[in-house]
């Protein structure tokens, strides 16, 4: 073994110290070289290193100090000392504390280069123990989004030897570093790579360069700062990454402090490196101090005894440091990542049902929530390319809500921006500032004051003593502020006169941004940039009037003496202006400045001067400002006597300040200094002056543009309240509502702030009322004013509090009517708007859990109230990246709240409710008789789930996804009332269902809520009570006022309730909510009637604006098949002869005329009867011959060499088909040719001549019919014999379905079929033309439908007629396909499994998915497997098997025993696919050999389509979808066809679909007197499509489907010539 070590580790260091460039660099030969390694000398140093079993430096160097001292003698301090100060130099050349000579370098090189030979070969054989970096593979960096700064980092890692520098470090210094980063490394990198493997985005190139690099400033610490390594080694790793140009990953490795945390806002990458490097600490053993990783719990107990100067503020900053820590650990276990890192492989983790969970699980899924949203949030922030992006998208947005909440994002996460970013979203807000919405306006100000403050890349950490941090002068935050001073006080010439009031008006804003922050650590130097700006010549109006009202934000304290005497004087300047605007403001100024400091000297004279200056003329403001100056500045008495005379007089009359006020076009500042006027004599006036008062105010609310104006006039408006009398109140309260509905957003959005505090100042039952006119707002209004009625409710939960003492109400009512707004808020993020949700979530985040007026425990309480349903509410996917971005805002709001009031009081005591109603129901949709029952129960302290049903099978329901939807909406505003899960079907008859029930809520009591009448009649509780069965369950039954109360009724309802053996409780619902049923509530919506009285007033809107329920029947069809029995006659007697004749030729004694010819030529028959009265409804005839049968069969040599040129295989001559001449079925011919050629090519026909021997003449019809099967016409000129023959080898099938996706009455109106009809042929024409000769076979659905139903009515054994009373087979049947679409095969259970073939946007791929709608695949396989029954499957085609693959893995999963397969068309193809899978597979028709299929609604737009994968949610009942042909999608399935057949199939199926359109139109119309739109498709067709255009491409859908079909039939006309000549 040690031999073989000796040799292998031998080999390795030669190879390594004679590469030809390693050579070259330190100027030796390879023979010189190899003389140093291949010697008896060298070997047996080499093997007494291996003895040793211990690779150290130290080690190696014994083993090669021989050729080392052959090079040169030993340095003074030793080799390994030298070579560690050798290789610091490389990295830190300023720590050297020897001087290096040159002539010791090429030794001290061979020693490293042997020792990392050594190293890598102990590493990759196990000999030895050394430290191990396992770096990324070459597939991973390929991956890297900044592969070429993490290669950087590797080559700089090799080529400055950084692992030998800490090895050496290790034994000459005897610090263990190495042992501890490539810990750290490890634990990054292990956990990195399960994250990416949970699905979440990590650069794992910048955790591993980050953890393999973050200690290397260690090394750089030199003299006395090698005491404080500890503190300043980050500021030497940030020099070493900036150095060799790696920022990305030198930003995380120079900020992985614990303290970092503090930060609130980190990139994944950054959390993973602390996480690291926080678990891996020293322990002590035997051996020493050894590096180890700890659990983070153990580790916070080391660190925490290591902290210096540790008080108790210190102790509860780590604590808190530590939390975050916590909770990230926390959020990693959730993704299935496995903290003690014993896999790689993260755990399959089920995803959270968040109306499953209780207690402080809520909690830390909130926290988890953060995480989720803040992890990629901060990846997009951090990646300068995204950004930009985002910043163009939201420079391109017009909707000033979407503008908001891209400056939400900016104002949480603006620190965390580079310079290069913040100078961008600096440029952005600036253009921002000529918005028409003000307060866009003022956020952007107030942003672009933040960044600046912001904008200097602060080092937090310390530095050493002799480094001083510059700042490069042009990007500097005080450069960027003088710059934007500048372009605020002079916008340039490009601006209009209003955006440059805008703008101007901003500087007070942006100002008071920068020099109040108090993260504004210079703002003396900040002030004195902007008083240079004053000291300029200032000649424009609007600029003087702007610097004055900037000096307003300015503390006076901040001045320096000269500065506020400029100041004073630049005002007094500009109080004798002409412009009456600028003097007021320079007067406000003063005012603001003698209130706050002592004016002396010529200051003070000057002032005085001023306000001596008395003159009524200067109207009211000026006059109140002079007053209030002289009063601060004790002017004589005289001069204050006459401004006093002046203002309480009669001069100014307070309806002229009124009528000025609500004028456009008086100055801003007149108007707030107005309010300030009127507000100081409100003590003055009586009851109708204060109400004239408030009324005037609350319409400056409403109609003023100016911010300061509403503002000033809003919280006027909240002081004045509480001196009006309570009706005063009410009425400027409803004053105020009344202008949420304005039309005018830019006024109408202002009012929530002003009316949400006001409202608190109504009586309670001033109040209730209010409340309830807020909801109806929000009902029955337009998104916008929805959103404008939940933020004021917002604002009324922020302000709330306060009115328990204002009142004295119980708190029992004060909670009862907080619980209520609380609600309305929640119903926001269930509304089907998106706009509304955003705006929802954003104020419960910013303005209830961000709030700066509720305190921690108020916070608290209404987390505890809403939390649980807050979650629920929220868990639904981001439909847009915006909708992403604002949710991340809020819920850091969120978990900043739980982070603080866990902090301060320790954990969350969430109380759990133990008693559970479990209330099944279709639910289609819910009422408000179900809400009224789900309120009563709630009420009486239960939490309440609804479960969606899916047993009711013979219901016809809107899809499941949609139920839940309505529910959603409907209990949005009920706390303590959930969705139960989709993926957990509970089957109240199946006692395995309701024992996983029982598990779900371990140690609560379950209450299963029914009706009595279920339990008189459902199958369920007339079974035998067992074990686990619902008569084990407590019940909440629910009686009915009208039930029948005979004796006998109520014998067999006190026998059902015998049965229940848990605890019941029976409840009354009102009568008004009783009568309530599903039935009248789809008749109101057919005629278009309110329904807000039946159904909760959302989900009204909800049902109208998605055209759902319109013309719906209760129940599905039980499909009823066509009385027609098919059967081959092989042997022809008299009897069948002479019935033909007499029911169908017409003819006597047919037997005598062509029996002995027929029977000549072994002819068989297909005969169609009426299965009613066996009367013959048509026949075909038809005979096999062979090749050389051909010439005596036609007596044609022309015909028979054609014949033989076609085909070799076996003919079938068609000697005639014949319909009943009194048929009702006008289709009867191409059933007849179908049924015949289906059963030909089933038994290995393939070429089929027809030629009719039996009356020798056929009808147009018929040739007619066989020209669109593709029968082609053979003509011998010499005999004039004509035979029409068709290639059967490689059939078309078209299944003829368009019938069958019709609703009532359309589906049986004589107009649309005929256009269906017409359309139809013009199709199998086209479709012939594919392969000329080659056969459509045309299916007709009834005929595929009548065959499906009896196989399955005879497999299970049951009538194929529905039966009463109804008695079921064994067996169920789930059709999974087209087939067989909302029917219900007689006397069978049929459950369909909703799924469709859904293409991706560029339509390269697809997959099979759920149907749009419904719940996934699986979880409705859950709900089949819960009926417990054998299944057969049913489909309308197997050929390649798509559907059958995607779902037979899912059906063995939960071993749901398929009985059998039966399907439409099974192929060749298909059937060799069900003998793999081992399934026993039935059809209608067996095509061995099937080219292609198509069904006929799938190839017209509009009328059907395969699903495409869109992005956006889709917002209405129109399924987007493709159709397969020109110009939507280049068919290439369509092998060998010519390119003209494939252009002529396309614009014949356009024309089709708008011929069929145009039908419905008119019918539509005729019917309900008004247009059939694309939105009202749904009240015609059963699967409304709408053709995907692309992304943001949208039709108007208030036009007609036809007039669009105008349009794509062009598009197609225009590509005609490129396509046809093959240029495409």
């Amino acid at each position: 073994m040690i031999r073989s070590v000796l040799n292998e580790l031998h080999k390795q260091i030669i190879y390594d110290l004679t590469e030809k460039e390693f050579l070259k660099n330190i100027g030796i030969s390879e023979e010189k070289m190899l003389s140093y390694l291949i010697n008896n000398k060298f070997l047996k140093n080499l093997s007494t290193f291996i003895n040793k079993e211990s690779v150290t430096c130290q080690n190696v160097l014994d083993m090669c100090a021989d050729i080392l001292n052959s090079r040169q003698d030993e340095p003074p301090e030793g080799w390994m000392a030298y070579a560690f100060q050798y290789v610091l130099n490389k990295s830190f050349p300023d720590a050297v504390t020897i001087k290096l000579n040159p002539i010791y370098e090429v030794p001290v090189i061979i020693y490293l280069q042997i020792l990392r030979s050594v190293t890598k070969f102990s590493q990759v054989n196990g000999f030895g123990s050394v430290p191990k970096f396992e770096f990324l593979t070459d597939d991973e960096i390929r991956d890297l989004p900044n592969k070429k700064e993490y290669r950087t980092f590797l080559d700089v890692f090799d080529k400055n030897y950084v692992y030998e520098l800490m090895m050496l470090d290790g034994e000459v210094n005897g610090y263990n570093t190495l042992s501890h980063v490539s810990l750290v490394h490890y634990v990054a990198v292990h956990v990195a790579r399960q994250i990416k493997r949970a699905g979440l985005e990590v650069n794992l190139g910048l955790v591993s360069g980050s953890a393999a690099g973050h200690d290397i400033g260690k090394y750089g610490c030199k003299g006395l700062e090698k005491r404080r390594v500890a503190y300043l080694h980050y500021y030497y790793t940030d020099q070493w990454f900036l150095k060799y140009n790696m920022p990305g990953i030198g930003l995380i490795a120079a900020n992985h402090s614990t303290w970092d945390l503090e930060l609130e806002n980190l990139s994944l990458e950054s959390l993973l490196l602390i996480y690291a490097d926080f678990r891996v600490r020293n322990k002590k053993t035997d051996k020493g101090e050894e590096m180890h990783i700890f659990s983070l719990t153990d580790s916070f107990e080391i660190i925490l005894k290591k902290l210096d100067n540790v008080d108790e503020a210190k102790e509860k900053r780590y604590i808190r440091v530590y939390s975050k820590l916590k909770d990230f650990e926390e959020f990693l276990v959730s993704k299935g990542v496995n903290t003690d890192l014993s896999s790689l492989q993260p755990k399959l983790i089920k995803p959270v049902d968040y109306a499953l969970i209780d207690g402080y699980e809520v909690v830390k899924n909130f926290k988890y929530k953060a995480f989720e949203h803040n992890i990629p949030l901060m990846s997009k922030l951090n990646n300068e390319v995204i950004f930009t992006d985002m910043i163009e998208a939201a420079r391109s947005e017009t909707d000033w809500k979407n503008i908001r909440a891209y400056l939400n994002i900016l104002e949480e996460y603006s620190i965390y921006l580079s310079q290069k970013e913040k100078l961008f979203a600096l440029s952005f807000l600036y253009e921002l500032l000529v918005h028409r919405e003000g307060d866009i306006r003022k956020q952007a100000a107030i942003l672009m004051g933040k960044i600046i403050v912001h904008y200097d890349l602060e080092y937090t950490k310390e530095i050493p003593e002799d480094v001083k941090i510059k700042q490069t002068e042009e990007n500097a935050g005080l450069s960027l502020w003088d710059k934007f001073l500048g372009l605020f006080l002079d916008p340039g010439y490009k601006v209009t006169d209003k955006q440059k009031e805008w703008i101007g008006y901003s500087l007070r804003v942006f100002v008071d941004s920068v020099i109040n922050s108090p993260k504004n650590l210079s703002k003396k130097e900040y002030l004195e940039v902007f008083l240079k700006h004053l000291q300029d010549d200032i000649t424009d109006e609007t600029a003087k009037f702007n610097s004055l009202n900037s000096l307003l934000s300015i503390p006076a304290d901040l001045y320096r003496e000269d500065q506020l005497i400029f100041v004073l004087r630049f005002s007094v300047r500009f109080i004798r202006e002409p412009s009456y605007s600028i003097r007021l403001m320079a007067a406000q100024f003063l005012l603001k400045a003698v209130k706050q400091i002592k004016v002396k000297g010529q200051c003070l004279e000057d002032i005085l001067d001023v306000i001596s200056e008395f003159s009524p003329d200067e109207g009211l403001c000026m006059n109140y400002l002079k007053f209030k100056i002289g009063e601060c500045l004790k002017a004589p008495e005289s001069l204050l006597k006459k401004y006093s005379s002046l203002l309480s007089g009669n001069w100014y009359k307070t309806s002229d300040i009124f009528l000025k006020n609500l004028k456009a076009a008086t100055p801003w500042n007149v108007k707030t200094i107005s309010i300030d006027y009127i507000m100081e004599n409100l003590s003055q006036k009586n009851e109708l002056a204060l109400l004239q008062t408030a009324t005037h105010l609350a319409n400056l609310v409403k109609v003023s543009a100016m911010e300061s104006v509403r503002n000033k006039a809003g919280n006027s408006l909240v002081e004045l309240g509480p001196m009006l009398t309570i009706d005063q109140r009410n009425e400027i309260a409803f004053e105020l509502l009344k202008g949420l509905e304005i039309d005018e957003m830019q006024y109408a959005k202002y009012i929530p702030e002003y009316l949400g505090r006001f409202a608190l100042l109504l009586s309670p039952k001033e109040l209730d009322e209010f409340i309830t006119d807020l909801k109806n707002i929000y009902n029955n209004s337009s998104e916008r004013s929805s959103a404008l009625v939940i933020h004021t409710f917002g604002i009324m939960v922020q302000y709330y509090p306060e009115y328990k003492e204002r009142f004295g109400e119980d708190n029992g009512v004060i909670e009862k009517r907080l619980i209520r707004m609380l609600g309305i808020i929640l119903g926001g993020l269930a509304n089907f708007n998106s706009q509304v949700k955003q705006e929802t979530f954003l104020v419960i985040g910013q303005y209830i859990f961000g709030s700066k007026v509720l305190d921690l425990k108020q916070k608290h309480k209404i987390f505890s109230l809403i939390c649980k349903k807050l979650l629920t509410l929220i868990s639904e996917k981001e439909l847009t990246e915006l909708f992403f971005f604002n949710n991340s805002a809020s819920f850091n709001h969120i978990y900043r709240f739980i982070s603080d009031y866990e902090f301060f009081f320790g954990k969350f005591d969430i109380k759990e409710n133990k008693c559970l109603a479990f209330f099944p129901g279709t639910f289609d949709p819910f009422s408000l008789s179900h809400k009224g029952i789900v309120k009563e129960i709630r009420n009486l302290g239960f939490d309440v789930y609804l479960a969606v049903d899916e047993f009711s099978w013979s219901k016809k329901v809107q899809p499941r996804m949609i139920r839940r939807q309505i529910i959603n909406m409907s209990i949005a505003d009920e706390l303590g009332v959930f969705l139960f899960s989709d993926d957990i079907p509970v089957n109240l008859a199946n006692n395995d269902d309701l024992k996983v029930l029982k598990s779900l809520f371990p140690n609560k009591d379950i209450y299963i809520v029914v009706g009595s009448d279920v339990i008189i009649n459902a199958t369920a509780y007339k079974n035998r009570p067992t074990k686990n069965s619902i008569h084990y369950f407590n019940h909440i039954v629910f009686k009915r006022a009208k039930d029948v109360l005979t004796e006998e009724a109520i014998q067999k309802t006190e026998k059902a309730k015998s049965k229940i053996k848990g605890t019941l409780i029976e409840l009354q619902l009102p009568l008004y909510l009783e009568d309530i049923s599903s039935s009248q509530i789809r008749e109101n919506i057919d005629n278009n009637r309110d329904i807000s009285n039946l159904i909760d007033p959302m989900a009204q809107n909800f049902i109208y604006d998605r055209n759902l329920y319109i013309r719906e029947p209760l129940n599905k069809t039980v499909l009823k098949t066509k009385p027609f029995a098919i059967e081959i006659i092989e042997e022809i007697s008299k009897k069948v002869l002479d019935q033909i004749g007499y029911e169908v030729l017409k003819e006597k004694d047919l037997y005598e005329k062509i029996g002995e010819s027929l029977d000549s030529k072994n002819i068989k028959l297909l005969i169609i009867r009426d299965a009613k009265n066996n009367n013959m409804l048509g026949f075909s005839a038809f005979h096999k011959i062979s090749t050389s049968d051909v010439y005596p069969e036609f007596k044609s040599s022309y015909i028979a060499n054609y014949v033989r040129e076609k085909t070799s295989g076996r003919i079938i001559v068609v000697d005639g088909i014949f319909a009943a001449p009194d048929s009702a079925y006008d289709n009867m011919e191409q059933i007849l040719i179908t049924e015949t050629l289906a059963h030909c090519i089933k038994n290995d026909f393939t070429y089929a001549l027809y030629n009719n021997s039996i009356t020798g003449s056929d009808s147009p019809q018929l040739l007619e019919t066989l020209n669109l099967q593709g029968f082609f016409r053979i003509h011998d000129e010499s005999t004039r014999k004509t035979v029409y023959g068709v290639d059967m080898k490689f059939p078309i099938c078209l299944t003829l379905n368009m019938e069958s996706f019709l609703k009532e009455p359309f589906n049986k109106n004589q107009y649309v079929y005929r256009a269906i009809s017409r359309s139809r042929k013009r199709l199998q024409k086209v479709m012939t033309e594919l392969y000329p000769g080659s056969l459509v076979l045309s299916m007709d659905n009834d005929m595929i439908n009548q065959i499906l139903i009896n196989k399955i009515c005879s497999m299970n054994k049951v009538p194929n007629e529905p039966q009463e009373p109804r008695v079921l087979g064994e067996n169920m049947v789930v059709p999974f396909g087209n087939v067989l679409k909302g029917m219900v095969v007689p006397n069978t259970i049929t459950k369909s499994l909703h799924t469709e073939k859904v293409y991706s946007f560029d339509t390269t791929k697809f997959k099979i998915m759920e149907y749009p709608f419904y719940s996934p695949i699986e979880n409705q396989i859950r709900t089949i497997e819960s009926f417990k029954k054998p299944v057969i499957l049913v489909d309308d085609l197997l050929h390649k098997g798509y559907r059958i693959k995607e779902i037979d893995p899912i059906l063995k999963k939960h071993n749901i025993h398929v009985k059998k397969i039966i399907v439409g068309v099974l192929s060749g193809r298909g059937k060799d696919l069900m003998d793999i899978q081992g399934r026993e597979a039935d059809c209608a028709y067996y095509i061995p050999n099937l080219r292609l299929w198509f069904n006929e609604n799938l190839m017209y737009p509009f009328l059907g389509g395969d699903g495409i994968w869109v992005e956006n949610e889709n917002n209405t009942n129109l399924i987007p979808s493709i159709n397969l042909i020109l110009p939507f999608y280049s068919p290439m399935f369509i092998r060998g066809a010519s390119k003209e057949a494939i252009y002529n199939l396309s614009m014949v199926c356009l024309e089709n679909a708008k011929h069929i359109l145009l039908a419905l139109e008119k019918e539509y119309k005729e019917i309900f007197e008004r247009n059939l739109t694309v939105k009202r498709l749904g009240e015609v067709l059963l699967s409304p499509r709408l053709p995907y255009l692309g992304d943001n491409i949208y039709f108007d859908l208030n036009k007609e489907a036809s007039g669009f079909m105008d349009v794509i039939i062009m598009s197609l006309a225009k590509l005609e010539r490129i396509i046809k000549d093959g240029l495409l």
